[in-house]
C-alpha cells in the first residue's frame, strides 16, 4: 500500500515520529506567525487566518470557511464574533434565507489586508527560499500523501 522500505527500529526515538516532528514544526511557524501578526497589526494568527479566508471569500458563510479552513468551529466562532464586534468584518443576514449570515471585511479590515498580505506573502517567501525547487517540490507532494493517508483512514 505505501511505497518505499522504511523499516523502524525495534523503538523510534521521539524525534523520529512523523507526527511529533510535524507538530514541532507547526508549533514553531504558529508561534512565528502570532509574534508578526502582533506586532504589525495587533491581531492574533487565528484573526488573520479568518481575516485572510473572509477577504478570498467574500460573502461566504461562517460553515462555508470553517470547513475550507479545518479550524475548530468554536474557535472560528468566538473568533468570528470579536472581529465584528471589532468592526473588522461584518456580517449580513442572507436575503433568502434569514438563518444564513454572510461574511465580509469592512473597510477597517480591508485596511488590515492591505497592510498585512504583502508582508505576510513576503515571510513566506523568505521561508520557502530556504529550500531548494526540488525540496519545496518533494515537500508539497509529502504533504499531499500524508493528507491522502490522512483521510483515507
Amino acid at each position: 500500500m505505501h511505497q518505499g522500505s522504511f523499516k523502524p527500529k525495534h523503538t523510534m526515538e521521539l524525534s523520529e515520529f512523523l507526527t511529533y516532528r510535524m507538530a514541532r514544526v507547526q508549533a514553531k511557524l504558529n508561534a512565528m506567525g502570532n509574534r508578526l501578526v502582533q506586532e504589525r497589526c495587533g491581531l492574533t494568527l487565528a484573526q488573520w487566518r479568518i481575516l485572510l479566508l473572509v477577504s478570498m471569500n467574500e460573502g461566504s458563510t461562517s460553515s462555508d470557511l470553517t470547513r475550507s479552513s479545518a479550524m475548530d468551529k468554536g474557535l472560528f466562532s468566538r473568533k468570528v464574533k470579536s472581529m465584528v464586534d471589532s468592526g473588522l468584518v461584518s456580517s449580513k443576514q442572507d436575503e433568502d434565507d434569514s438563518r444564513v449570515y454572510r461574511l465580509s471585511l469592512t473597510d477597517a479590515g480591508k485596511l488590515i489586508m492591505q497592510d498585512l498580505l504583502p508582508y505576510m506573502q513576503g515571510k513566506q517567501v523568505e521561508l520557502i527560499n530556504r529550500l531548494t525547487e526540488d525540496e519545496l517540490k518533494h515537500m508539497r507532494s509529502a504533504l499531499e500523501k500524508i493528507e491522502r493517508a490522512i483521510e483515507e483512514e
